[in-house]
């Protein structure tokens, strides 16, 4: 059985030790010219924590509300005409033992100059190429911008930081003639930089499944955590990269794209 042995003039008065160590030492005091303390670590019976069912740290960096900036590489499969940029709002939150990921497809500024252009058909799309928030756009995002909930999605995801997070559930049909589909959201952490996953697939018994994978691998987080920025890649045709800003910390704060 391991034991400690603490003399009295290094570390002060047994009661001291006792709170460096804690409960569940037995103690055996003895005077012998000075006095001497030993402490026998006694057998523990606590359990084991169960790591899907820990608590949900709030510490960890992909926490909060955020704008997500995608731009899509110029040899992504796309016409030149086409928009190669996209963005969301993601709000992550602790709840609990999990987390709470919710994705909000559909960005709102007070001022859209540049996001949008006019077609011949009256309608209004977004902008072709590629598409960076001016200063007066950025400065919106960090004092938060509104939250459109139409076509909101959020999923609820457990797990630990050693074997990242994700949701429950998994691919069913009802009969071999019916296509079932599923999606497993999950958020890992590689070297302490967050991977984000959005998995869909689709498939019956009696047909191949298909299943795409949307990639955000985060390789850089700024010294205050108010902006990461990384690799974008969905499925096998369209990589890029993405830029994550923190909504709500004022416009002084962090970068932007």
């Amino acid at each position: 059985m391991p034991f400690y042995r603490w003399e009295k003039s290094s570390l002060g008065t047994p009661e001291s030790a006792v709170g460096l160590m804690g409960l569940g030492l037995t103690l055996n005091l003895c005077v012998v010219g000075v006095m001497s303390l030993v402490l026998w670590a006694a057998t523990s019976t606590a359990q084991p924590v169960d790591a899907q069912s820990a608590p949900a740290s709030a510490q960890e960096p992909f926490l909060g509300r955020w704008y997500v900036l995608v731009h899509l590489d110029p040899e992504s499969d796309l016409d030149p005409a086409e928009p190669r940029w996209e963005d969301q709002i993601w709000e992550i939150e602790s709840v609990g033992k999990s987390f709470r990921w919710t994705l909000f497809p559909h960005v709102e500024f007070k001022r859209n100059e540049g996001r949008y252009e006019s077609r011949e058909d009256g309608l209004r799309a977004r902008s072709p190429g590629v598409w960076s928030p001016s200063a007066d756009q950025i400065a919106e995002i960090k004092a938060g911008l509104k939250v459109d909930s139409y076509s909101a999605r959020s999923k609820s995801l457990r797990g630990s930081p050693s074997k990242g997070w994700q949701s429950a559930g998994a691919l069913r049909s009802g009969s071999a003639s019916m296509v079932g589909y599923h999606e497993l959201w999950e958020i890992r952490l590689r070297d302490g930089f967050p991977v984000f996953s959005r998995s869909d697939r689709m498939g019956s018994a009696r047909t191949e499944v298909l299943e795409a994978t949307t990639r955000f691998s985060t390789d850089q987080i700024d010294t205050n955590g108010h902006r990461m920025s990384g690799t974008y890649q969905k499925g096998t045709d369209f990589k890029g990269q993405f830029w994550m800003t923190r909504m709500d910390v004022g416009a002084g704060q962090g970068d932007a794209p």
